[in-house]
């Protein structure tokens, strides 16, 4: 089993997200969070079974929705590091960038 790490800028994008979604309708932030929270806990058995995003091979990237979710496996700790949630239409080259 591997623990899941949220870094502070998926933290960051998930208020974001919250507070976009909650202006769109009701129920409809839980909704997609909810189902963003279900794949990433899903990782704590099979971290691997997404692929490295094909520009940015350090991350791995599942998409939810309309949401990328880019983490990182660190085997040697089995902890799994969600760094960014992005929405996509976004520049996601510009947001992963770090």
């Amino acid at each position: 089993m591997y623990d899941i790490f949220y870094m502070d800028t998926a933290s960051n994008d998930f208020a974001k997200i919250a507070e976009y979604l909650d202006g769109v309708g009701s129920g409809l932030a839980d909704k997609i969070i909810g189902e963003i929270i279900n794949r990433v806990d899903s990782l704590e058995t099979m971290p691997f079974r997404y692929p490295k995003h094909f520009q940015r091979p350090q991350y791995r990237v599942t998409t939810v929705k309309s949401y990328s979710v880019f983490y990182k496996v660190k085997e040697d700790t089995h902890v799994v590091e969600i760094h960014r949630i992005i929405y996509g239409s976004r520049d996601i080259e510009n947001a992963i960038k770090n």
